[in-house]
């Protein structure tokens, strides 16, 4: 069992004593290893530290981690943003694999019995779980809550850090193993810190699963020295680097300005953005939802205007779908596929350009946006 208190210094206001709380808390514990731990997951993110986490317990015979108990928020998971796309979520499906996992459904956690269970844990690790944790939670684990956050901390505090470090075009990122703060999101006290170089190309999603590998390995790394990393941790405010936020993305985040997104703004929101929502623009009032960005070196053989659209394809050759340039800040940029809102399947700039523009296409005001 472990045993959180408070050191500090009391001061006299008002001829009242009152409690610096500002100095560090220290941890002391009367046991050791195994920890009986309880984790909060739901997605694609979360399910790889719960992995590390499970793969410990069991190749090492509980001598690291003894109980291990999941919290999950729902069956189902919704992949961003894109309508009608929903999958088992990942951590019930591995619950579906590991039957001696017992496990809580977050809606049912305020139940007196699961009040009860998580009593007797000692300490819990949350990944990307995205719902607020109540105090009660946070104090019924003597050593608190760890919280894996795939960022450099303090930068990108907030829902989508990797997003927003993608579109940025940062060339660095990192993963963040920090206490969970009762005052607001990514603001707790800084456990381990390890930076990331960011391959050229990647998409969000491979670096999702990347970092949480990584935050997986450093979870572990924390466990086996717990009381060391705690009573070492460091306030994020100490830290002579600035804060950026990371806000959650909504569909604006998608649009694409052509007179001042050039191909490396548009590519960048392509590999953030393109597998959680479609990056678009407007045409004859409808939204036209762009895929398969061409990124291979290739440029358009004419010069085009911001957001006139230009499509190359061999006329003998039924196969080639073609490619649909349109023009943007300094150049412009090729998709080979699109999808027209309202419609229910992608189509190839071939068939777009003789199923939507043929008959406008020389008309003097057919531009996008």
């Amino acid at each position: 069992m472990h045993y959180r208190l408070k050191t500090g210094k009391y001061y006299r206001i008002r001829n009242r004593l009152k409690f610096d709380a500002k100095q560090p808390v220290r941890y002391f514990t009367n046991n050791k290893p195994p920890y009986n731990i309880v984790f909060f997951g739901n997605d694609f993110v979360s399910i790889e530290v719960l992995k590390a986490l499970r793969c410990e317990q069991l190749s090492n015979n509980r001598s690291l981690i003894g109980d291990l108990h999941v919290v999950y928020s729902s069956k189902r998971y919704n992949l961003g943003w894109k309508r009608g796309v929903s999958q088992t979520a990942p951590v019930w499906e591995f619950l579906q694999q590991n039957t001696d996992v017992k496990s809580t459904l977050w809606s049912d956690i305020k139940s007196a019995e699961n009040r009860r269970i998580l009593a007797g844990f000692d300490v819990g690790i949350l990944a990307s779980f995205g719902k607020l944790i109540p105090n009660w939670i946070i104090d019924s684990f003597p050593s608190g809550i760890i919280n894996f956050h795939p960022s450099y901390l303090p930068q990108y505090r907030g829902a989508a850090p990797i997003i927003h470090s993608l579109i940025n075009g940062d060339s660095r990122t990192g993963v963040s193993i920090v206490t969970l703060s009762k005052e607001q999101f990514d603001k707790g006290r800084i456990l381990m810190r390890r930076e990331f170089q960011i391959p050229l190309g990647i998409f969000a999603m491979e670096l999702s699963l990347t970092l949480s590998r990584l935050g997986g390995q450093m979870v572990l790394e924390i466990l086996n020295d717990l009381e060391r990393y705690l009573n070492e941790s460091v306030e994020q405010e100490t830290i002579k680097q600035g804060i950026k936020l990371a806000p959650k993305i909504n569909q604006s985040y998608a649009l694409i300005d052509w007179k001042l997104d050039s191909f490396i703004d548009i590519d960048r929101k392509y590999r953030a953005l393109s597998e959680f929502m479609n990056i678009r623009s407007l045409l004859f009032n409808k939204y036209v939802h762009f895929y398969d960005l061409i990124s291979d070196g290739r440029r358009c053989k004419v010069e085009l205007n911001p957001g006139e659209p230009h499509i190359e394809f061999d006329v003998n050759n039924k196969n080639d779908c073609g490619i649909l340039w349109i023009g943007c800040k300094f150049g412009s940029v090729g998709f080979r596929h699109v999808k027209i809102s309202g419609k229910n399947s992608q189509i190839t700039a071939r068939q777009f350009y003789y199923g939507y523009m043929h008959k406008k296409i020389n008309k003097p005001d057919i531009y996008f946006g």
